[in-house]
């Protein structure tokens, strides 16, 4: 005999809204490049210079807190900066570069570089350094609070995707 079964079907909603998902960049520290994305879409590409074994770019879910045209340098009175002045105005010899995009990484910048030999090298102070060309793009394509993920390597993050930072509440 057969039998008809009536199962009432509700919908739930998302948790979280498809708003959220939008541009964000990835830094692979072990490629040395820096991508932006705007959901699984690749907009932009660049090769970039990162922290140093000493001074490494910290792993993890990060985000931009600040976009600087043409930043002054503070010196942070680590032990690597102490041969140099407490401050360098924006233009040539300014280590940031013409763009500075900062971060809630404690100190960290992605920023142009007046040292293009160091690109796609780890010897950094711990920030991510880009062609002045390259950062002058990515500062016109990006907002403020995007996310930015460092990772050590594809498929190695570095860091548990599957936890919140605990900067986000």
């Amino acid at each position: 005999p057969e039998r008809t079964v009536n199962v009432n079907v509700t919908r739930t909603p998302a948790a979280i809204n498809d708003s959220v998902f939008g541009k964000l960049i990835i830094i692979n520290l072990s490629a040395h490049t820096l991508s932006l994305y705007e959901r699984d879409k690749l907009l932009a590409q660049f090769p970039v210079a990162c922290g140093s074994p000493a001074y490494p770019t910290p792993v993890g879910q990060w985000k931009v807190t600040e976009k600087q045209r043409n930043p002054s340098w503070k010196n942070p009175g680590s032990a690597w900066a102490k041969s140099m002045p407490p401050y360098i105005p924006p233009g040539p010899g300014n280590p940031l570069g013409t763009r500075a995009l900062a971060t809630n990484m404690s100190g960290v910048l992605i920023h142009g570089t007046p040292s293009p030999w160091s690109i796609g090298q780890s010897v950094s102070h711990s920030c991510v350094r880009m062609y002045m060309k390259d950062v002058e793009q990515l500062f016109e394509m990006v907002e403020i609070n995007i996310p930015v993920y460092v990772i050590k390597a594809a498929g190695n993050p570095g860091f548990d995707v599957t936890k919140k930072p605990f900067w986000q509440k």
